[in-house]
């Protein structure tokens, strides 16, 4: 599983070439070095199962950190380009999307916006329960049930997808 979480954030003007390379650097070409290491591993085996995580910006851009949603949607284009073309080998390869995730992350994103407003954290947490219809959070072990799931030989027919676990938040096709 390739989990390069990184966040740069930078409205497209202020960032200039060094910032732009720091951003891809940590999400998308670290995703791609670790899969280069071990695909001649699974193709030896002629087995293996390759997980990216990407994040919901890949389909909904967030204003101030551009290059956050084009690396995750550059890790889900490698997925399906990687899946076209290791799966001849035995290799599968698929992307999981997970949004609305309680993590330490979140969390303290949560305190630092209860600390700057004054405000209970049930009152800041609920404009983003709204959004989401299974009105809950999800949770870590909930996102690694599916990689799980997608690592194993019951998914042995399932390469080039996208699996998003968000309790139904993202708007998409």
């Amino acid at each position: 599983m390739n989990n390069a979480a990184h966040i740069s954030p930078g409205s497209f003007f202020a960032m200039d070439d060094a910032s732009w390379e720091h951003a891809f650097d940590h999400k998308l070409i670290g995703t791609a070095r670790c899969i280069r290491h071990a695909v001649p591993l699974m193709r030896d085996r002629k087995w293996g199962r390759i997980v990216n995580l990407a994040g919901g910006a890949a389909w909904q851009p967030q204003l101030g950190s551009i290059t956050t949603g084009l690396n995750n949607a550059a890790v889900l284009n490698l997925t399906v380009a990687l899946a076209n073309e290791l799966g001849k080998d035995g290799i599968l390869v698929n992307a999981v999307v997970p949004t609305s995730i309680r993590t330490e992350r979140h969390d303290q994103n949560i305190r630092d916006t209860v600390a700057k407003t004054g405000k209970p954290e049930a009152e800041v947490l609920k404009p983003r329960l709204a959004k989401i219809p299974l009105g809950r959070m999800g949770s870590a072990a909930e996102v690694a049930d599916v990689v799980v799931f997608l690592a194993s030989e019951r998914a042995g027919y399932v390469t080039g997808s996208t699996w998003t676990v968000d309790g139904g938040a993202t708007a998409r096709l």
